[in-house]
């Protein structure tokens, strides 16, 4: 008992012998300060501990949100947002570190700032990992905060060590592989270092930033903020001269076009500059799946969603065109599958902040530049530098109207006589997506189906992460884009497969009273993996499918004071009243479980080849 009493008083933070030696070390050379406890206030223009620093530097530049699980190693964070947030700032409490990056992701993304979340080191961090890696693959800003051991325990067997040192996880590496830049900060560079990690997220292609933070140094004394230290996050923007040669030769290539057309990805941001160069020009869009509203939907000029998940009239379109101009991706397998072929005779430019990905094996010309910059310049030199097509040249595409088409149905889950199909239930959602809202899918069949049955409302943003197309993003990013947006209406339509993933982080939406409406459709399966054993594997049906979950029931437990609206339908007239009942009340999050009847082959390419 002497031996474990000192060791668990540590281990909740206590200063243990040593450290009390560590922390007077610091408070003799002036590198630590204690606080009275009726008075936070604190001057920026003063020494302080880093944790105070970090959080006065994000709050003044505009951070509203720090979304994170705490623990011992990352406690002085959250102590200083509880003292110094002022309003501004808040700590937000997720259910897990899953949860806490896509959450600060969607919030990214929806803000156009930064996203900022905290873990410990250990199964914290590789929590927090799963998220990060997919704002590196999606091009999105975030700073991801590690607290690790104490550096004086660093390989020495402490709590949670993650040096690398012995059977350890190097967690240096591990965040390399995810993150654009990772930085273990010190306080005698702790304003150098964060600028660059603010630096490497926004500028040229953005991405996430990690900082490791030990134990001890969190609580060393940095100097104050310097003068030249930016107020605005745009000032950590760094952005390349625009490629105006290449910009030229693009130009060069839409007038001598016979017929041209415009895929546009997630990264082209700004609907407004598209609309303005496809109106100037004649040349039509097509949206992909990540970016179904990047385009307005009612446009003369949308054709519709293209790619895998793509509608069959939007790739007969494409043999008349001998241009396409990818603006805000790259033309990933994804989206090139169903026509392959027919791009081998096609001149493509692919316009990126990053192009590095592109097929090696069409003929593609790259511009690596912010689609929307490209955008801004060329709207602003039409009048001398493009001509408008004829639109004589351009193939008609009147008919080639956003269509569905009728697909394979296999065998019926449910045999009672109330049968909800997916396609119908997507039909039904029609009328009720939020106008100048916030739609999210979740990757999979929900996403394919949607692609074809839903036309996104002008002024409502749609979502699709593909970056690493990891399930459950949709239910968690949901929460940080209505932090983002309040005054939008967000809903998310997502499978029971991913509801079981990360379903639990529904509950911060009660606690902070957010506006979302979450539909999950619930086959008992993951739909897409299944429909894949049963085209290619001869009905051999495994690890897809389990028993029968109640979602209503489960999220009920979620809620013990009626701050939370939940229903549950099992056929369209069911469906109807409570998506009427849910919108006609309140603005409560809320959970809407549809009981799919039957198992409908969805508008994938790969499964459905034979109707393309």
């Amino acid at each position: 008992m002497p031996v474990i009493l000192p060791l668990l008083q540590w281990c909740i933070g206590k200063k243990t012998k040593y450290d009390r030696q560590m922390n007077a070390k610091y408070k003799a050379v002036g590198e630590f300060i204690m606080y009275d406890k009726t008075n936070f206030n604190i001057e920026v223009n003063q020494k302080m501990p880093l944790a105070d620093a970090m959080v006065m530097a994000l709050r003044d530049l505009g951070v509203e949100h720090l979304f994170g699980v705490s623990g011992a190693n990352i406690e002085n964070l959250h102590d200083a947002v509880f003292r110094l947030g002022e309003g501004k700032l808040s700590n937000r409490l997720c259910k897990s570190e899953i949860g806490a990056a896509f959450m600060a992701d969607g919030y990214s993304r929806f803000k156009d700032t930064i996203g900022v979340c905290c873990c410990t080191s250990g199964g914290g961090m590789m929590n927090m990992a799963v998220g990060v890696a997919e704002s590196r693959a999606s091009g999105v800003p975030l700073l991801a905060i590690v607290g690790c051991p104490p550096s004086y325990l660093t390989g020495q067997g402490a709590f949670q060590d993650a040096s690398g040192n012995g059977l350890t996880v190097d967690a240096k590496m591990l965040w390399q592989s995810i993150s654009k830049c990772v930085i273990e900060l010190t306080a005698e560079h702790f304003w150098e270092q964060l600028f660059h990690a603010l630096t490497e997220s926004f500028s040229k292609r953005p991405g996430p930033s990690s900082l490791l933070i030990p134990r001890d140094i969190i609580e060393q004394q940095v100097s104050p903020r310097p003068s030249w230290w930016p107020s605005k996050l745009s000032a950590f923007k760094i952005e390349d001269e625009l490629p105006k040669k290449e910009l030229l030769s693009l130009v060069s290539a839409i007038n001598d076009a016979r017929s041209a057309v415009i895929f546009a990805g997630p990264e082209v941001g700004n609907q407004n500059e598209l609309v303005k160069f496809s109106n100037f020009t004649g040349i039509p869009v097509a949206t992909t799946l990540g970016a179904t509203g990047a385009y307005p939907n009612n446009h003369p000029n949308f054709l519709g969603t293209v790619g895998a998940a793509g509608l069959p009239s939007v790739h007969t379109y494409l043999s008349g065109c001998d241009l396409i101009i990818v603006l805000g991706c790259q033309l990933e397998a994804m989206i090139r599958a169903p026509f392959e072929t027919t791009l081998l005779s096609k001149n493509i430019y692919i316009i990126n902040t990053c192009t590095s990905s592109s097929p090696k094996h069409l003929d593609v010309n790259t511009i690596t530049a912010c689609p929307n910059r490209v955008l801004k310049y060329l709207n602003g030199n039409k009048n001398h530098l493009i001509k408008k097509l004829n639109p004589e040249k351009l193939p008609q595409h009147t008919h080639y109207k956003p269509q569905t088409y009728s697909y394979g149905k296999t065998p019926e889950l449910n045999t009672g006589e109330q049968i909800l199909k997916q396609s119908e239930a997507l039909t039904i959602l029609q009328s009720f997506i939020p106008q100048n809202g916030n739609l999210l899918f979740d990757a999979g069949n929900c996403a394919a189906a949607a692609a074809h049955y839903l036309t996104i409302p002008d002024g409502t943003r749609s979502l699709v992460a593909l970056g690493m197309g990891g399930m459950g993003y949709a239910i968690c990013a949901a929460i940080g884009i209505q932090l983002a947006k309040p005054k939008n209406q967000t809903m998310v339509i997502s499978g029971d497969g991913a509801f079981l993933m990360t379903g639990m982080e529904i509950h911060s939406a009660i606690e902070w009273r957010l506006p979302i409406l979450w539909v999950f459709f619930n086959n008992s399966q993951h739909g897409m993996c299944t429909s894949r054993q049963r085209h290619f594997f001869e009905n051999r049906i495994t690890c897809t499918q389990y028993g029968d979950v109640n979602i209503d029931r489960v999220v009920s437990g979620l809620d013990s004071s009626n701050t939370l609206w939940h229903g549950q339908a099992k056929d369209a007239t069911e469906m109807k009243f409570l998506l009427e009942d849910y919108y006609a009340k309140d603005s409560r999050p809320g959970v809407l479980e549809l009981k799919i009847g039957i198992e409908e082959i969805p508008p994938f390419f790969p499964l459905a080849r034979e109707t393309w």
